[in-house]
């Protein structure tokens, strides 16, 4: 059988194209996720405006963590990390990611999330918990095109989405959501650590 998670995965660095990566509990990865993800780069052609739509949520997080407005948001070389689009669709019937806590610093003051699947009609088991233990689960009370801030260092992951129901790849139901991220740069040589996790929930 093919590998499918092998042949899509890319380092994230300067001039990357945009990719889809389907992680089936991918070994590579530094949390472990059952889910596709399409990943989206500010230096490629941007058909679909998402870069210019979004840019008022990267400035205000570089807001929050006190940097420049625009920091990120054009790397260069010599950058050391840069603002990314990741839409993740967590399919019915096991879609999933074990909790985790991600790194904390300049580049990353808080974690922000578009919501744009809506828990009860496009799946109705599991999805975004934060905290352990049960914990919170916002996406409940959201709607899609809700913004979602979440501390890195909180505890968080996607409990199993519809787990009883059978394993759909190709289906348009689940759990979707776009990370709007700041991640290190492959090679960089900053204090920018990497997300740890913490097993499943």
């Amino acid at each position: 059988m093919r590998d499918r998670t092998q042949a899509a995965w890319r380092p994230i660095e300067i001039g990357a194209p945009d990719f889809h990566r389907r992680n089936e509990a991918d070994p590579r990865s530094y949390v472990s996720g059952v889910f596709h993800q399409f990943n989206f780069f500010p230096w490629n052609d941007d058909p679909f405006r998402l870069f210019s739509r979004l840019e008022p949520v990267f400035e205000i997080r570089n807001r929050l963590a006190g940097l420049p407005v625009g920091a990120h948001m054009e790397p260069g070389m010599g950058d050391d990390a840069s603002i990314r689009i990741a839409v993740q669709h967590y399919p019915v019937g096991g879609g999933r990611m074990n909790l985790h806590r991600d790194p904390v610093g300049a580049h990353q003051a808080a974690v922000c999330l578009l919501v744009l699947s809506e828990w009860g009609v496009d799946y109705l088991e599991g999805g975004l918990v934060v905290g352990s233990e049960g914990g919170f689960r916002p996406e409940r009370v959201c709607a899609r095109g809700d913004l979602l801030w979440l501390d890195p260092n909180a505890v968080h992951g996607i409990e199993s989405v519809d787990p009883h129901a059978p394993l759909d790849w190709f289906g348009a139901n689940g759990r979707w959501s776009a990370l709007l991220a700041t991640n290190r740069l492959s090679g960089a040589s900053s204090g920018i650590g990497d997300s740890v996790d913490l097993g499943p929930g």
